[in-house]
């Protein structure tokens, strides 16, 4: 397990409570991390914008400091490969999120555009085809990853807050601030079912 407390991110040993690395690279506090489905790689990202990759085992970084953003990295996640992490920013960037390849550390293509307002979150589906962001514009929007097009638009009765795919990616489930999970299939347009918190 990986945590993140203000610029140290610690790697965990579950069974005995005791952590077994201090990651220090960070010169701000870290607001996102992720690790890739095979836990060899944790990518972490800060209020300044920045990425690093670190070696899932040993906790030793593997990148410098990558500038991603211009402001505040919000959330981050890993294709099922580990080939690729999405990212998304915050405030000027706040309708928008990138894609890196994690062999180059190169961003691939221009950033995705659509929300109108911040995206809080960002997940990719499980065969690694799709992309889910959530917005405080009460949308969830469902992109292609290969051409990044919207390939669905879902409405939430609220401002979003979190998002996942289910374990099978047929199904999107996502939190707002109206204390409401909605679920939506993922090729569908309509949800298929809300739930009170």
């Amino acid at each position: 397990m990986v945590t993140g407390s203000d610029k140290i991110l610690c790697l965990w040993d579950l069974e005995t409570g005791t952590v077994l690395k201090k990651m220090e690279g960070h010169n701000i506090e870290v607001w996102a991390l992720a690790v890739s489905r095979d836990g060899q790689m944790i990518a972490s990202g800060d209020t300044n914008g920045e990425i690093i990759a670190w070696h899932g085992e040993t906790g030793e970084s593997l990148t410098q400091h990558i500038k991603g953003h211009s402001n505040a990295i919000i959330s981050l996640d890993f294709s099922p490969d580990g080939t690729v992490l999405a990212t998304s920013g915050s405030w000027e960037e706040m309708t928008q999120f990138w894609y890196w390849d994690t062999l180059t550390w190169q961003q691939v293509g221009h950033p995705w555009e659509g929300h109108t307002g911040f995206i809080n979150t960002i997940v990719i589906h499980p065969a690694g085809t799709l992309v889910a962001s959530a917005s405080d514009d009460n949308h969830v929007r469902l992109w292609r990853l290969s051409d990044q097009h919207t390939i669905a638009i879902f409405q939430h009765s609220s401002s979003l807050q979190c998002l996942t795919f289910s374990a099978d990616g047929k199904h999107i489930l996502s939190g707002g601030d109206d204390n409401k999970i909605s679920e939506w299939a993922a090729k569908g347009v309509n949800a298929k079912a809300s739930f009170h918190c």
